[in-house]
């Protein structure tokens, strides 16, 4: 990101020099190394200005940067009007000097510029423990929200709380069958209710002789829920700053109020004894119900009245994260939010699909109503919470996703979070040998010429592109960038660690030569910033010791 700045201003100068009309470049990272270091696309854009081909364009650009700024090796035009750019290594190892002095601020941003942002997630139904496909959602709204906070927008977590509706009502009636149940008495829990084990446990909790209605009990067991939620979340690593009830839209009449303005303002109309909201003026393939004939407020009525909250409450980016099948929702929810006069291009939604576990090759079928299921607990139990995560995020969340639940167990490089952790672990294990062998490292006075191995100008260059990651991570809302990124570098350095084996020159440690150890080691401590920002960022530790790293480590 620095170079980018650097290389805008010299391409800038350039333009301005021929008397073209400023327009600012973008960088891409080449495919091939050949191709340079950065490359952008700027001549295509002045060549519709100034009426000539992109190569002639570029052609002249390149001509107008003399003399070529120090940190650039070279430069070339590549058909049909590409200008790819080379750095000179040491640019890469002198810029080092930032990442170890920002420390665990280096990747920080003000792009958001103090942006509010709500972002909603999870927000899975009180009627059971959270499953895997909420623990997906936990993983990428967790994420997102380090992101945008670490690219400096201000992050608000919300959870909704379903606490009233149909589903509820089923909820009660089946503890309430259980508990009767308890007692010996005769009771059927509802064809479409919950079969759970989970509901047998909590009514063993409750006051055997006691009368219940379904209200009392299904207020208690939601009430116990969301408990247990907020404790597998805590456990997760996730914390929210509010949990929103829906019970409270009721209470406060908010639905009434969102729907009468919407009804002043002639976006309501009754068929058939329902209320409809005229959605397709805002081109959504139908009309909604927002109240149903015997009635009640549908659940879509609850959505507008929630989301005209979020609004209210001066939020600048409204972004949910909704579980699989919720396409549907994205253009009845913008449209009346429009309607409400609101600029629906600031909510975003994200559909967090569906997540398919795997044991031994085989699909682990799971109901929550049938009482079969794998939660989030048990995954957590199973794998652990940073292998859950980093799995998590391991495609983009539009996409399905296979947890392979024996690769997850695995310690072996087969693994990516064990891969990744034992990378993070044997450069601590490095330096705790270092200081063994009397050597104190001297950061202050690093001969960077030292770092000439081609590898190592490599790894250099991907530690400084960690800001551009979290930038394209925020920008896309996709974390799966990130979880790329921290694996690939800890490929890079296991690579260049494991040669040591072969070529001397790659030995960290060199009793017989401090100079090019205490590079070394610098290079390595700018590694370990670097995975430990970004694991804190995915949610993922990053240990000191492991098993295996001090057996393996040859210094």
């Amino acid at each position: 990101m620095i170079l980018e700045k650097k290389l805008k201003e010299v391409l800038m100068k350039a333009i301005e020099t021929l008397g073209w009309r400023l327009a600012e470049p973008t960088f891409t990272l080449p495919k091939q190394k050949e191709h340079g270091d950065l490359a952008t696309n700027i001549a295509f854009i002045l060549a519709k200005q100034v009426g000539k081909p992109p190569i002639a364009v570029a052609q002249e650009l390149v001509a107008r940067i003399q003399p070529s700024p120090s940190f650039l090796k070279k430069i070339d035009v590549a058909n049909p009007g590409f200008i790819n750019f080379h750095i000179h290594p040491n640019a890469y190892f002198q810029l080092l000097s930032t990442i170890f002095k920002q420390g665990k601020k280096f990747g920080s941003q003000q792009l958001g510029k103090g942006t509010k942002v709500i972002l909603e997630f999870v927000s899975a139904n009180p009627t059971g423990p959270l499953n895997v496909v909420s623990a997906r959602a936990a993983a990428v709204g967790d994420t997102l929200a380090n992101i945008l906070e670490k690219v400096g927008y201000k992050v608000h977590r919300e959870y909704y709380v379903n606490d009233v509706g149909n589903q509820i009502d089923l909820f009660a009636q089946s503890l309430l069958a259980r508990h009767l149940q308890i007692q010996g008495k005769e009771a059927e829990i509802p064809q479409e209710g919950y079969q759970g084990e989970y509901l047998k446990e909590f009514a063993k909790k409750l006051p055997k002789k006691k009368a219940f209605s379904a209200q009392q009990i299904g207020q208690l067991g939601v009430k116990a829920m969301v408990a247990s939620q907020k404790e597998s979340l805590k456990n997760f690593g996730v914390v929210f700053n509010k949990w929103f009830l829906q019970s409270e839209l009721l209470k406060k009449k908010e639905i009434e109020k969102s729907l009468s303005r919407l009804q002043k303002t002639g976006h309501l109309y009754e068929s058939e004894g329902a209320i409809f909201f005229r959605s397709t003026t805002f081109g959504d393939d139908k009309d909604r119900v927002v109240r149903k004939q015997d009635g009640e407020y549908s659940y879509f009525a609850s959505d507008i009245a929630y989301h005209n909250d979020k609004f209210a409450r001066k939020f600048n980016w409204v972004i949910d994260i909704l579980g699989p099948d919720h396409h549907g929702y994205v253009s009845r929810t913008k449209a009346a939010l429009q309607a409400l006069g609101y600029d629906s291009n600031q909510l975003t939604v994200l559909i967090s699909q569906q997540v398919n576990l795997l044991q031994n090759e085989v699909l682990v079928k799971m109901s929550k109503r049938a009482g079969k299921l794998i939660t989030m607990d048990d995954l957590m139990k199973e794998v652990g919470k940073d292998v859950a995560r980093y799995f998590f995020l391991m495609r983009s969340t539009s996409s399905h996703l296979d947890f392979d639940l024996e690769l997850a167990k695995k310690e072996t490089p087969e693994n990516p979070v064990f891969y990744i952790q034992y990378a993070h672990a044997r450069i601590a294990s490095i330096f705790r040998k270092a200081l063994q062998t009397k050597i104190k490292a001297d950061f202050k006075k690093v001969a960077l010429e030292l770092l000439n191995l081609p590898e190592e100008g490599e790894i250099a260059k991907h530690l400084l592109e960690f800001p551009n990651v979290l930038a394209k991570t925020a920008k896309e809302l996709e974390p799966h960038h990130l979880a790329f990124y921290v694996l690939e570098l800890a490929k890079q350095f296991q690579s260049y660690y494991s040669q040591a084996k072969h070529d001397p020159r790659y030995k960290v440690v060199d009793l017989g030569n401090f100079e090019t150890t205490n590079a070394k080691l610098y290079l390595l401590k700018n590694i370990q910033i670097v995975l430990q920002n970004a694991l804190g960022i995915l949610g993922v530790s990053a240990p000191q010791r492991m098993k295996k790293e001090d057996a393996a480590s040859t210094l």
